[in-house]
């Protein structure tokens, strides 16, 4: 049988070591949504807010977050979310790391609309300012490591 702790920022769930969350008054369970993280709204007080199952695992599992510092999946995998494969670390960090897993730095994922259900937007480690959208993961995903073996997108936006 599963163990479930409270989860310190949201005190109407409850978590277990694997990443299921229910309701502690009605013991039903919350199903997150797979987008590049597991997501879900949450109720905090009378809001609803957007909550990553990786932060609250962390938070319930292995210690408080900081404000500022961002939560790393230690072998890459963004969907893996056992505490031991969890770190707090900084934005900078945490960019270093995907480049070393071959990972995509500053690629959103957005939800825009009824007409597109998904988009990637490629921003400039620096400045924030966007440099390219698709509306596709595996374009996105080409596009990028395609602009990482050239640089030329760099040269003709910065």
């Amino acid at each position: 049988m599963r163990e479930f702790k409270t989860i310190k920022s949201r005190p109407n769930y409850e978590i277990s070591i694997d990443g299921v969350v229910r309701n502690a008054k009605t013991n039903h369970v919350i199903k997150f949504y797979k987008g590049r993280y597991y997501k879900q709204s949450l109720r905090v007080g009378n809001k609803y807010k957007i909550s990553y199952l990786h932060r609250l695992v962390y938070e319930t599992f292995v210690g408080e977050l900081v404000e500022g510092l961002c939560i790393d999946h230690v072998n890459g995998n963004k969907l893996d979310n056992r505490p031991e494969n969890l770190e707090q670390v900084s934005t900078l960090e945490n960019n270093n790391r995907a480049r070393k897993h071959d990972l995509p730095p500053n690629l959103w994922y957005r939800k825009k609309g009824k007409d597109v259900k998904e988009k990637y937007i490629r921003v400039h480690p620096e400045t924030n300012k966007q440099v390219w959208t698709e509306y596709r993961l595996e374009d996105a995903l080409n596009r990028y490591h395609k602009e990482k073996k050239t640089k030329i997108i760099h040269k003709k936006l910065f």
